[in-house]
């Protein structure tokens, strides 16, 4: 273990010493021999983040022909689902592409978009049978996002946070997509436009404004719910070193949507922690 990240694993052992939320963390260097895992091979509900699972089926669904991702689609009212998104305020009759569905489901986390593309991948046995084909182990889809009023007994997702780094890795290094449809996963998680959790803290220059040496890079997906914050994606550091992270946090004390939930601001300050450590 080098200096760094024996620096990295003190201060994260030392934020997490300070909360009594449930903490999933796992992250690996996909260009170097980095890892630090905490808790990372323990299931954890995922809120949002498992439509990283949905994107990849639907793309590589894509790459073979399955999903033509210019097919128009029609909005009707009994899609609609409440939470984070615009689709649920738009007019019925709206046409959309699928194209726009992948953009919408992880850009702003339309929970609208979100049930659409799963019911197009085939439901959560297919987008389940997208993960065991890649050997990705801890991680299961259970269900469609609920309509106002309903319920259930079940979580939308589990997955442990080597499940989520083990994904990404899989992507990033060309073993689980076609270069096609990887080129297209990334170019989505990039516009990505919630960071306030693993990102919060970190020079992220999201609109590609700056030299390249001079930002941190981040493809990412984050998730939100009453006392959960997830955070996963991939970061690329000024020095060229890649990472793949994924940061789950349940149990949290603070049930509050605020943009400073202590949740979201302890994920940013192991983000920080991270970067300064790494860089």
């Amino acid at each position: 273990m080098t200096e760094a990240e024996r620096n990295f694993a003190e201060q994260a052992g030392k934020l997490l010493g300070e909360t009594k939320a449930d903490a999933g963390i796992y992250i690996t260097g996909i260009n170097t021999t980095f890892s630090y895992g905490h808790e990372e091979d323990r299931p954890m509900s995922t809120a949002s983040t498992m439509k990283v699972f949905v994107l990849g089926t639907l793309l590589e669904q894509w790459s073979v022909g399955r999903i033509d991702l210019g097919r128009l689609m029609f909005l009707n009212d009994f899609d609609r689902v409440g939470g984070s998104g615009v689709l649920q305020y738009l007019s019925a009759g709206d046409c959309l592409t699928v194209m726009d569905l992948l953009e919408l489901m992880i850009i702003l986390s339309d929970n609208t978009a979100t049930n659409l593309c799963m019911d197009l991948a085939g439901g959560p046995e297919n987008i389940n049978t997208h993960l065991k084909k890649h050997n990705i182990r801890d991680a299961v889809v259970h269900r469609a996002i609920l309509k106002d009023g309903e319920e259930s007994d079940e979580d939308l997702a589990d997955a442990s946070a080597r499940a989520f780094v083990q994904y990404l890795t899989g992507i990033r290094m060309g073993i689980i997509l076609k270069p096609e449809a990887a080129e297209l996963f990334w170019k989505i998680l990039s516009e990505q436009q919630y960071h306030d959790q693993f990102g919060r803290y970190l020079p992220l220059d999201v609109f590609y404004e700056t030299e390249e040496s001079q930002c941190v890079r981040q493809w990412s997906k984050t998730g939100f719910m009453d006392g959960i914050r997830t955070d996963v994606g991939v970061l690329a550091l000024p020095n060229g070193r890649e990472y793949a992270y994924a940061v789950l946090l349940g149990g949290c004390e603070d049930h509050g949507y605020a943009p400073d939930n202590a949740a979201s601001v302890l994920s940013g300050k192991l983000g920080r922690a991270f970067y300064e450590a790494m860089r």
